[in-house]
């Protein structure tokens, strides 16, 4: 993050920096929502895989691949649809609002 907003403040000055700002809260949440499907469904896959349960196991791991597609197509379809209130909410301002939705989306 660091070594991309030294060359974005380099190339594109404050608006670029104000856009790498506020996408970054964005990506974050995705980041964590799909790391958290994917630890739990690690975990449980892991489990039942120790209690030879193995039919158990590949059901969880085909349900959680199902869910993380449907989350990712949720999130993406949120954020696309409303990126500019979430920008908003996030501190964007006036001039700078569409540099940042063209960062988020």
């Amino acid at each position: 993050m660091t070594n991309y907003g030294f060359f974005v403040g380099q190339s594109l000055g404050d608006i670029g920096l104000a856009a790498i700002t506020l996408g970054y809260p964005v990506a974050a949440l995705v980041g964590a929502v799909g790391t958290g499907l994917g630890l739990a469904a690690a975990i449980r896959y892991t489990i039942l895989n120790s209690q030879t349960q193995t039919q158990k196991a590949q059901e969880c791991f085909s349900a959680a691949s199902l869910l993380m597609l449907l989350m990712s197509a949720v999130l993406t379809a949120l954020l696309f649809f409303f990126a500019e209130p979430i920008l908003r909410l996030l501190g964007a301002r006036d001039e700078s609002s569409a540099a940042k939705r063209k960062k988020a989306v």
